[in-house]
């Protein structure tokens, strides 16, 4: 758990390898004791199997045990440092621990008088309620969410219950830009629903279990945050890890797998937002201009860009930039120094292009210009 916490501060991973796999080794036989229950099912919050009108749920989430929120405490996420650092090794079973938020109670069921809606109708209320979470509990510059406050209103109660239809959503009718608006808000809106219903994470293996257990059914299939950003909106690109053999979040025969964006927008990483003072600020995204306000994301996130040209050329950028490399390099290449600069560079101000040009006409002399900035973990309330 160290070795881990020390790569994603920004520690050169080459020197940790070998501990990884010692520790991967030994620990193995410890953590299947230990993630015995979380890896035999996947659990629903609100506790009850999917029943009635709700069984398109998939075959592979149905009839398994609950768990209701009274059994939930604060730091729901929190896991041993073991069973952590094997699933972010993607050494656990896809699946392993999900929590499903938006599956009713078998009583809120019965109770729900609720007009069932078509898929065209959920998206459309999905949106007018996070639009309403967002301008009450969201800072105006998007940086901080009043999780306290949000928990308590009548506006998270609402879209609880809204969420519940986002099993009658088809994705798979949508356009390209219907699909990418769509994800990046679910993404954006589960992450604060799950930090909400369960309390925040409390250590930085902790949040790498939330973004694997977090998860929502949307149509027949069931979602993590990690299913979101890596399988469909990154084109089912494996996470980053340091997994020799990284896996593709869909296997070939998931059904889900059919949802990956066939081109990867590498600016849905100034869009999502994982809760952390890092991250991008929180943004609501319409289909009819997604792309323009991908844009002004990308803008925003990148002028925080700092340059420097003498006495040696340095520019300074976020982790996410060394954490995406290739979502940021032309199609079909690797990333490098060189190619993250120009990407950012289409997107700052006239005068830090102008010094980023002049930096990338040294193309032979690119070693050691860019520099990460280490990854702010700190939980995004206010």
């Amino acid at each position: 758990s160290i070795a881990t916490f020390l790569l994603l501060m920004g520690t050169s991973w080459p020197s940790l390898v070998s501990v990884l796999i010692l520790l991967c080794c030994a620990s193995t036989c410890v953590c299947w004791s230990i993630a015995g229950p979380i890896s035999a099912s996947v659990r629903h919050l609100r506790g009850g199997s999917v029943g009635g009108d709700r069984s398109g749920m998939s075959s592979c989430c149905k009839g398994q045990a609950a768990t209701t929120m009274s059994e939930k405490g604060p730091q729901q996420f929190k896991r041993n440092a073991v069973v952590g650092v094997l699933g972010y090794l993607q050494l656990l079973p896809r699946g392993a621990g999900q929590v499903v938020l938006n599956v009713p109670s078998s009583n809120e069921a019965a109770q729900d008088s609720t007009e069932k809606m078509s898929g065209t109708e959920v998206a459309a209320a999905l949106r007018k309620s996070i639009t309403a979470l967002y301008g009450e509990f969201v800072t105006v510059d998007g940086d901080g969410v009043d999780y306290s406050a949000l928990r308590a209103s009548d506006e998270y109660k609402a879209y609880v219950t809204l969420s519940y239809q986002l099993a009658l959503v088809d994705p798979l009718t949508m356009t390209r830009n219907e699909k990418l608006a769509f994800f990046i808000n679910v993404y954006n809106s589960l992450t604060i629903h799950a930090i909400a219903a369960l309390g925040g994470p409390a250590d930085l293996l902790s949040r790498l279990r939330m973004y694997a257990e977090a998860s929502y059914q949307i149509g027949p299939n069931v979602y993590s945050l990690n299913d979101i950003e890596n399988g469909v909106l990154r084109g089912n690109r494996a996470p980053p890890t340091i997994n020799p053999f990284p896996k593709e979040p869909f296997p070939p025969n998931d059904p889900r797998a059919k949802l990956a964006c066939k081109e990867v927008d590498a600016r849905i990483h100034f869009a999502l937002n994982c809760a952390a003072r890092g991250c991008p600020p929180i943004r609501f995204y319409k289909p009819e201009n997604v792309l323009e306000t991908l844009d002004i994301a990308a803008k925003a996130f990148c002028s925080s860009v700092e340059i420097e040209e003498t006495p040696s050329p340095l520019v300074k950028v976020s982790q996410i930039f060394e954490w995406y490399a290739s979502d940021f390099a032309p199609d079909g290449t690797k990333g490098s120094s060189t190619a993250t600069i120009e990407y950012v560079s289409k997107f700052v101000g006239e005068a830090k292009k102008a010094s980023l040009d002049r930096i990338l006409q040294k193309k032979n002399e690119m070693n050691g210009v860019l520099v990460f900035v280490p990854y702010d973990w700190g939980l995004n309330s206010k």
